[in-house]
């Protein structure tokens, strides 16, 4: 292979692009690019300047393998994460970078054995930074307490320490005190990697859409895991109490953050309702028939969107007093184990007075994950841990909060000049808000003149 064609693909591979047909492709607009001027021009059929796939494959490899610490995934990450570390030490404490690692104690079960190279190492293999972990948040005033407190966070269990890594950015950390006392949104996606980890995103609504705040990766999707990882943003954000939560049906989810946060009222996302009731109830098995399906949604929504106590109370017994809940044991026993126990977190009937807030799915954190997933994680083919980690902290966050502070310059009076029709308060304010407050004008413009 070219010497210039492998330094082009370990320019790609620095950059977190090893797929190999996309490399490929770059490297034909290269090769074309560069040696365009050439009297004799690479013919396509040189590999050393056209590589197959198989090729691209074998150097992206090569050059990974020459780069990592380890064939071990977690030393690697634990390599990195201390890189990350010694490199934020000359920074202000108020502008590192917060990053909690700990490893694991115990090979992750599954499919995430297929190969020696899948096998997360132990914590006798390594030497320990910390007993439990260790944490970007290096505030030596305050290093005995952060001890302390993840002593707290990190109970033994009988089959020994369990993967965790959270990871927060400065940046993250305003807008989670700036939208998040407002309205915080938790999803996990899955898929992300080789081993079966969920990768878990918190997330604010901006004025720009939605961010996330904070991100963590656990070995299992379980209430206790969780809640471990929330405890360690929570004591990294002491101003953020989230009042409110928003999730999909996820009985994990919920008990970690009534147990971390138990004043935060946790909502469930209506988007995600529908579709579970909708899927169980066309569920062949449930022997419904077509009128009692449409009866059954009909009675439900019904019960949703009640905008009164007595309202609700209504509709509920409206449901339980209809032929196709009295008919159907299987339909009383699903919605009084999974739906009717939980009536204040899926109905509007139960929302506090002080929830304004628009949000009612958690759509627009299933947008992030599908973006990070099929736009930047796509792009590589090492689906591990660690290139995870490297991708999120490389190109991901800093993409988004690029876009945020774009989108939010474009607000600006200073960006482009407002018509004068627009009353100077609504000056530098999201798009959405001065179009909405001037249709409203408009309204009473017209309601007084006419």
């Amino acid at each position: 292979m070219n010497s210039d064609i492998r330094n082009k693909i370990q320019e790609f591979v620095s950059d977190n692009i090893t797929n190999a047909k996309l490399i490929k492709i770059l490297l034909r607009k290269y090769v074309l690019r560069q040696y365009s001027s050439d009297v004799v021009k690479p013919h396509v059929t040189d590999r050393s300047y056209y590589p197959h796939e198989r090729d691209i494959t074998n150097c992206v490899h090569s050059i990974m393998s020459a780069g990592k610490y380890s064939h071990l995934d977690q030393l690697n990450l634990e390599k990195v994460v201390t890189d990350w570390i010694v490199s934020d030490t000359t920074k202000p404490i108020e502008e590192r970078t917060k990053v909690y690692y700990r490893k694991s104690s115990t090979e992750f079960e599954g499919d995430a054995l297929s190969s020696v190279e899948a096998v997360i190492g132990t914590i006798a293999d390594i030497a320990d930074v910390s007993k439990q972990g260790f944490s970007g948040d290096i505030d030596h005033d305050t290093e005995s307490e952060d001890e302390e407190n993840e002593t707290d966070l990190s109970q033994a269990s009988t089959t020994g320490s369990t993967f965790l890594f959270v990871y927060q950015e400065p940046w993250q950390q305003k807008l989670l005190l700036k939208y998040g006392n407002i309205l915080t949104l938790m999803d996990a996606t899955y898929k992300t990697t080789k081993y079966a980890l969920p990768l878990f995103l918190l997330c604010v609504r901006s004025n720009c859409g939605y961010i996330p705040v904070a991100h963590f990766i656990v070995k299992q999707e379980s209430a206790f895991h969780i809640a471990e990882a929330l405890k360690i943003i929570s004591h990294w954000n002491s101003g953020w109490v989230p009042p409110y939560f928003m999730i999909d049906y996820s009985d994990s989810e919920l008990n970690a953050i009534t147990t971390v946060f138990p004043q935060a009222e946790v909502y469930l996302c209506e988007f995600h309702r529908e579709q579970a009731w909708s899927r169980w109830i066309r569920s062949g098995k449930n022997c419904l028939l077509d009128d009692e399906r449409e009866q059954l949604l009909h009675l439900l929504r019904e019960v949703a969107f009640a905008g009164t106590q007595r309202q609700y109370q209504a509709t509920l017994d409206a449901l339980l007093a209809s032929s196709v809940y009295k008919n159907h044991p299987r339909v009383q026993r699903y919605l009084t184990t999974k739906w009717l126990g939980c009536t204040t977190r899926w109905c509007d009937a139960f929302r506090r007075p002080g929830y304004h807030s628009s949000v009612k799915t958690n759509n627009g954190v299933k947008s992030l994950n599908k973006l990070f997933k099929h736009c930047y994680n796509n792009l590589r083919t090492d689906k591990t841990v660690t290139g995870l980690c490297q991708i999120m902290r490389d190109s991901f966050l800093p993409d988004t909060i690029h876009r945020y502070t774009i989108d939010n310059v474009k607000f600006s009076s200073d960006f482009k000049l407002y018509d004068e029709s627009i009353p100077p308060y609504l000056h530098n304010r999201p798009q959405w808000l001065v179009k909405h407050c001037m249709r409203r004008l408009h309204a009473c413009c017209y309601r007084i003149h006419w």
